[in-house]
């Protein structure tokens, strides 16, 4: 979406999601509807015109939803697959290596908070610098 005042707006009702207190949002925090939620990241991700095209997953449970299950997002991981959209799955926080079992061998588990932003650094740079490991 464009950054407009609407999308601040929402981005601004972020923290107040995690407290189920949005008003107008989701107010679901105990729930992970991933499946549904990548399927639709995918799809707007095939419109743009990039030559290499990468969704990274942050992960911190299960995929446990409201509307959704394990089984919906295994069906849109076998549905990406078969396009030029290449996944990673990161796991925040331990127990998280859950992430190889959807995501794979490029999956990172079990990654401490406090060190993502290094992690996530590396592997931006790594990306760029070898897409075709991905």
């Amino acid at each position: 979406d464009s950054l407009t005042s609407k999308t601040r707006q929402k981005i601004n009702g972020m923290p107040a999601e995690v407290t189920n207190s949005n008003p107008g949002g989701n107010n679901n925090a105990g729930y992970n509807d991933d499946g549904p939620c990548l399927q639709l990241a995918a799809e707007r991700l095939q419109k743009q015109t990039a030559s290499s095209k990468f969704v990274l997953i942050l992960s911190d449970g299960l995929p446990e939803g409201k509307r959704s299950n394990e089984e919906h997002l295994k069906k849109a991981i076998d549905s990406i697959s078969k396009t030029n959209l290449k996944l990673i799955g990161l796991g925040i926080g331990s127990n998280t290596e859950h992430v190889e079992d959807f995501y794979g061998p490029t999956a990172r588990p079990n990654i401490e908070v406090s060190k993502m932003s290094q992690v996530l650094g590396g592997l931006l740079l790594d990306m760029i610098r070898n897409p075709h490991k991905y």
